[in-house]
């Protein structure tokens, strides 16, 4: 059985100061990640179709919930359905403090939820578990996620 290293956060976030943090977060907790930043969602969405080639089983994709332009889920639910986006982790942060926020987002297919402001230790969680993730083939539906 191998496992695929996390090496790649792509960050929807429309806020300099959360992207500044989350960057300096990672620089001291995690150096070997790669933090490529949109500040909309369909920049990113913009990169997949003049082929960017994502390295699913090698990512993760943060989405702030409250995009000036749209919803965090609505583009979650856009990624579900993205062929090149098929089993990435997907989760979606937000400063909101409503349950139903949390519900919305899992109930979409989030993977996971993150409060902001992004603090040291919400976003060490994200990394730690990274390090604890990996991909294992499966017979029937490809690769599934696991914690080691």
């Amino acid at each position: 059985m191998s496992t695929v290293p996390i090496h790649t956060i792509y960050y929807v976030e429309d806020s300099e100061d959360e992207v500044y943090l989350a960057k300096r977060i990672l620089k001291r907790t995690q150096p070997s990640l790669t933090l490529h930043h949109f500040e909309r969602f369909d920049s990113f969405q913009t990169m997949l179709g003049e082929g960017l080639k994502l390295d699913v089983q090698g990512s993760i994709m943060v989405l702030d919930l409250n995009l000036k332009i749209c919803s965090g889920i609505d583009c979650l639910k856009t990624l579900r359905e993205e062929e090149q986006c098929a089993g990435m982790l997907i989760g979606i942060c937000t400063g909101s403090e409503d349950p139903a926020d949390r519900r919305d987002a899992l109930e979409s297919g989030a993977d996971y939820f993150i409060a902001k402001p992004l603090i040291p230790t919400g976003l060490e969680k994200i990394c730690s578990c990274i390090d604890e993730l990996e991909w294992v083939p499966d017979s029937e539906d490809g690769l599934y996620l696991r914690r080691i």
